[in-house]
């Protein structure tokens, strides 16, 4: 696999490229939220951003190194906001779908899935009715079981421009996850939505080409970013990282002075979860969420004084 494991950020290359990044300025960061910020809970609900990612995140918005502080996340841009409790930074809901400035009430999806918004709902509803009237299925240890058994922990989530089903707290996750995207695909396919996966949740999307990759192909252009750090976890936060690649290889003199050329850094947050894809297109990854932190704290230090020493002595990872 094409990546490099980072441990407490001991890794030089990793030193290196961000010094020199932070150095020049321009630069931008992104990250997912859930799994990345925030420890995966049971329930959406339930999860909550950690005191030192959010510390990081205040301190990396008053750097005069870093031009903008976004958070692409699968929830709704408001609960996004409701949760991070940071209203100075800039919200892309639902992988990118909508977003919600700072200063503003009011998360404004784009222009080409707002016609989706009541067909989301719709079907939503008629999935979770399909799957209510499942009555008896198959375990993935050949044990029939009542769909009570299983069907009963099951959180549907309207997100308004998406919408989720959860099944973390099933007891068999894999019947879970099969009946679900069987009933989806059919379901929502008819009424021409997307059916996509996450971590132990399959997502109703409109079948429009917006993600986080947009997302952070657009943030580039916007603010006219020379390089761009992303962090993340899941399938979704892949997007964002082909799309750092991506925009090394373009040439785009709109966003580019005439001697600088873009840098992409995507950093993967390792975790039992983690999906192949993540890790092979991920430049560096983090221990978990403890890793984020550790890493945000440096970042966020250098951001703000670049007049700390690199390390004698970098140790790195085995």
């Amino acid at each position: 696999m094409e990546y490099q494991e980072v441990t407490q950020f001991n890794s030089p290359d990793f030193y290196t490229r961000l010094e020199g990044r932070l150095a020049k300025g321009r630069l931008g960061f992104a990250a997912d939220i859930d799994g990345t910020l925030s420890p995966i809970a049971a329930t959406p609900g339930a999860a909550s951003i950690t005191p030192a990612c959010r510390e990081a995140l205040i301190a990396l918005k008053q750097s005069r190194q870093v031009e903008v502080v976004a958070l692409i996340t699968g929830r709704s841009s408001l609960d996004a906001r409701e949760m991070v409790g940071l209203p100075d930074l800039l919200y892309l809901g639902n992988n990118g779908l909508e977003a919600l400035v700072p200063g503003s009430e009011v998360s404004y999806p784009v222009k080409a899935a707002r016609p989706y918004l009541p067909l989301i709902s719709t079907v939503l509803e008629a999935l979770k009715n399909r799957l209510l009237r499942e009555t008896v299925r198959t375990t993935s240890s050949a044990t029939p079981v009542s769909v009570s058994g299983w069907q009963k922990d099951l959180i549907f989530e309207n997100k308004g421009i998406t919408a989720s089903i959860h099944y973390r707290l099933c007891p068999d996750p894999e019947l879970a996850r099969q009946t679900i995207l069987q009933y989806a695909s059919e379901i929502a396919s008819k009424a021409g939505l997307r059916v996509k996966e996450g971590r132990m949740v399959v997502e109703l999307r409109p079948p429009v080409e917006i993600n986080k990759g947009t997302a952070i192909m657009d943030l580039v252009d916007l603010f006219h970013l020379e390089s761009m750090v992303f962090v993340g976890d899941d399938l979704t936060d892949v997007d964002a990282f082909h799309a750092l690649k991506r925009l090394e290889k373009e040439s785009r003199p709109v966003m580019r002075s005439a001697n600088s050329s873009f840098e992409g850094i995507g950093v993967g947050v390792r975790s039992l979860e983690m999906p192949d894809q993540l890790a092979s297109s991920a430049d560096f990854l983090l221990d978990g969420v403890r890793g984020v932190e550790e890493f945000l704290q440096w970042f966020s230090t250098r951001a703000n004084s670049l007049n700390f020493p690199m390390p004698d002595q970098p140790r790195i990872a085995s």
